[in-house]
């Protein structure tokens, strides 16, 4: 039979010694995502001498059965309906998609209203939340994400933004070739040198772009009104993300002075910014006040803080999310520079520091065929496949899937293919590892 504990407001690992398989009842009340709905769940754990497992469900199980093996506690949990996870051992993360007006972004950490991931049913959240003791993360994880603009230029670039609090770093996992016929894409990082010594001082330099962006808003709030309505013609709401092929279709019902005029005040406010060209396995730092767009058709994963701050300094379409732009605030705080892409710093044969940011670092490993990684960790750290095959447990770490790794005294990451592998390491940042 299994035992019963008490009604919890939480689940800390002290609580279960030995061998064996608990069932408890908790007040869960959602902290991570507003507004949370309060409700009362039902939870198993069971312990081997390997595994420490959790389950979550929304009724009580029959509990006169009481599992003696990992195998079992799955097969028990599935037929009541329970979603299980291993919580001291690697387990993927299930992305979820996230339309943008540029493209879509595919969140593997993520916990928002307008998406969360999973892991085998479980929202992240709930797994954070309930079990964060267990997993070594017990506040909102390092956001691991996919960009994937669409390739068609200024539809598929990002908004030109800049943010106070969060860092992030983008590593680029490919290149559209229609889009970039050589293979060298680019990303809109910091302003150009030359035109911020043209206009021999920072105020002076913030008074001409800021013009010329207030210029291109002008035209940009023009074309925006009238595809809001062709969009109402079509029983959509104004604020629907539509596919490029009607939004061509939209701009070209627009008279060709107003587009053409379009094209010309975007060249004129770029050219107060710097584009840098970018390869596949390139990584970008973008630390906060560096206004940054990356541009059509370059794929990459995100790493970030999960801080949801920006100001939208330009974007060459509607921006959905709020009625304005943030030019001149944005301006004020920010980095008034050419920012320059720095090279990853090698820290072994295997493993290059990508970033290391206050709050977290990043690190790429790339294994030749045949070679081995061991990890210890005293914290959590997520894995993204890049490249390759590499052996993680009993789970394969290949291009786009990710993992979270609880804290491990030793897990070793092994390469068993004939050709070398390529993935990317995102731990905290804690006092005593920086």
């Amino acid at each position: 039979m299994i035992p019963t504990l008490r009604h919890l407001n939480n689940v800390e690992p002290g609580m279960f010694r030995g061998e064996g398989c608990w069932h408890l009842k908790i007040d869960y009340k959602p902290a991570l995502i507003k507004p949370g709905v309060p409700e009362l769940l039902d939870i198993l754990i069971f312990k081997d001498r390997e595994s420490i497992c959790g389950a979550i469900g929304r009724h009580q199980p029959p509990l006169g059965f009481k599992p003696e093996s990992r195998a079992a506690f799955f097969k028990f949990t599935e037929s009541n309906n329970f979603n299980a996870i291993i919580l001291n051992k690697p387990f993927a993360l299930d992305p979820v998609t996230v339309k943008k007006p540029w493209g879509e972004e595919i969140w593997f950490s993520g916990i928002e209203e307008r998406g969360v991931s999973s892991s085998n049913g479980i929202p992240i959240n709930f797994l954070i939340e309930i079990f964060g003791e267990f997993l070594g993360c017990s506040k909102p994880p390092i956001l691991l994400k996919i960009l994937a603009p669409n390739p068609e230029p200024n539809l598929g670039d990002l908004y030109f933004e800049l943010h106070e609090k969060k860092t992030e770093v983008y590593v680029v996992t490919d290149i559209n070739i229609e889009s970039w016929p050589n293979g060298t894409g680019q990303i809109r990082l910091g302003f150009n040198d030359r035109e911020i010594q043209i206009q021999g001082t920072r105020e002076k330099f913030i008074e001409k772009y800021l013009s010329s962006v207030e210029n291109y808003q002008r035209c940009r709030n023009k074309i925006d009104s009238k595809v809001d309505r062709m969009k109402a013609s079509f029983g959509l709401s104004e604020d629907e993300i539509i596919e490029a092929a009607l939004y061509r279709t939209f701009l070209s019902e627009i008279d060709k002075d107003t587009i053409n005029d379009e094209r010309m005040l975007r060249k004129e406010m770029n050219r107060f910014t710097k584009l840098h060209e970018v390869k596949i396995g390139d990584a970008i730092k973008v630390e906060p006040y560096i206004p940054h767009s990356l541009q059509h058709g370059v794929r990459v994963v995100e790493f970030q803080t999960p801080h949801y701050e920006r100001y939208i300094i330009s974007f060459g379409q509607k921006v959905i999310t709020q009625d304005h732009w943030d030019t001149k605030a944005a301006l004020m705080k920010a980095e008034i520079s050419e920012a320059k892409i720095e090279q990853p710093k090698k820290l072994d044969a295997f493993q290059d520091m990508v970033a290391d940011f206050q709050e977290f670092n990043v690190t790429r490993v790339v294994l030749p065929s045949g070679s081995e990684l061991k990890i210890e960790e005293k914290g959590y750290c997520l894995i993204m496949g890049i490249s390759g095959e590499t052996k993680l447990g009993s789970n394969r770490v290949i291009k786009e899937k990710s993992y979270f790794v609880p804290p491990t005294v030793s897990l070793i990451m092994t390469n068993e293919t004939e050709s070398e592998s390529c993935f990317l390491i995102a731990r905290e940042n804690h006092s005593d590892n920086k």
